[in-house]
């Protein structure tokens, strides 16, 4: 009889036991999920197709959200807007700025304050998240959507630390860019006198994704040999906004890349009447994006391949875009110019 008991209480357990605890966890899933009404207990959650990740993100107590988005589509990718919103069909909001992002790499996408997820509110946000971009060599707009889940901090405690700012001016140039961040000049510069002076800025590969940004001030070459801003062996650097100018200095270079890709240069005026080569690019710098600069001459040297110029004015001078007659790659659109060697970006418009 004590047998047949005992049996009885292991089957008991055997065959309850396994339920109990299937019920178990099954209620502790449901309390991390939110369920029963835990809303603090959403996880930190943020995934996508395929292609993109969420490197890092924050939300604070407003619903700003602030992203730092990688990707491995296969290409350079430039995003240009993002959707935040707890409804069905996010609205995007433009970025002040595009963020180009080279294929395997991540940047910040964001504007000063961040990007409004709609319906936000403490103590959490579940919704959805959509990245508005473009590829290299396809204007095409296309949209990238993910699903978003963030418990909302209330003062901000566990915010990512920024990228840092970095003002440039007169007191600290010539400066070396050592590591990623924003570098901004806050006043009209002169370069630094002698023949095979070091550039004024320089961005080497610990600074890769940086982003240079004059602000519309200048910097002003005086003497020979000068080159006023140098990326060298560094990618995903933007440099813009900036005003280049040479004072009759010979073998002036307004930026130069040697062995620099994956990076933009846009909306810089780069000039001289005789002397300057506004944009050098050479020695296996590629996949870089020139955009609607102002420019005397746009030199695309040897070994530089898969560049884009799109949108330039280069007026000065009989040889305005030069590529090196090995390079095919060099392709562009939009350009403004007298003449043009480099068979994929003709002059599509006379000075």
């Amino acid at each position: 009889m004590r047998r047949v008991r005992a049996q009885a209480a292991m089957e008991f357990l055997m065959t309850y036991g396994w339920a109990v605890l299937i019920m178990l966890v099954v209620i502790a899933v449901l309390f991390y999920l939110g369920v029963f009404g835990q809303s603090t207990q959403v996880p930190k959650s943020c995934t996508f197709p395929a292609g993109f990740t969420c490197a890092e993100f924050f939300m604070d107590e407003t619903g700003m959200l602030q992203l730092d988005l990688g990707q491995a589509t296969g290409k350079q990718i430039t995003v240009t807007g993002i959707g935040c919103s707890a409804a069905s069909t996010p609205t995007i909001t433009s970025l002040s700025t595009p963020v180009t992002i080279r294929n395997g790499a991540h940047a910040w996408v964001t504007n000063a304050s961040g990007i409004p997820c709609a319906g936000a509110a403490a103590p959490a946000f579940r919704g959805k998240i959509v990245v508005s971009y473009t590829m290299a060599g396809s204007p095409l707009a296309r949209n990238a959507t993910g699903q978003l889940s963030y418990p909302i901090s209330v003062g901000g405690a566990d915010a990512p630390t920024p990228m840092p700012v970095i003002v440039l001016n007169q007191s600290n140039l010539p400066y070396t860019v050592t590591s990623p961040g924003t570098y901004l000049l806050d006043t009209n510069v002169d370069a630094f006198p002698g023949p095979g002076t070091a550039p004024v800025i320089t961005v080497v590969v610990q600074g890769s994704n940086s982003t240079i940004d004059c602000q519309g001030h200048s910097i002003y070459g005086r003497m020979d040999y000068q080159t006023l801003i140098k990326v060298y062996f560094a990618s995903g650097v933007t440099i813009k906004n900036c005003v280049l100018y040479s004072y009759g200095g010979a073998h002036t270079t307004g930026i130069e890349f040697e062995q620099g890709s994956d990076s933009v240069i846009r909306d810089n005026v780069i000039s001289d009447p005789t002397n300057i080569v506004s944009v050098y690019l050479w020695r296996d710098s590629y996949r870089n994006q020139l955009i609607n600069n102002q420019a005397t001459v746009i030199q695309v040297g040897y070994w530089a391949r898969h560049n884009v110029l799109t949108g330039n004015t280069a007026c000065a001078g009989s040889s305005n875009l030069t590529c090196d007659s090995t390079l095919t790659n060099t392709t562009g659109s939009g350009n403004q110019c007298s003449s043009s060697s480099c068979a994929g970006a003709p002059c599509n418009s006379a000075c």
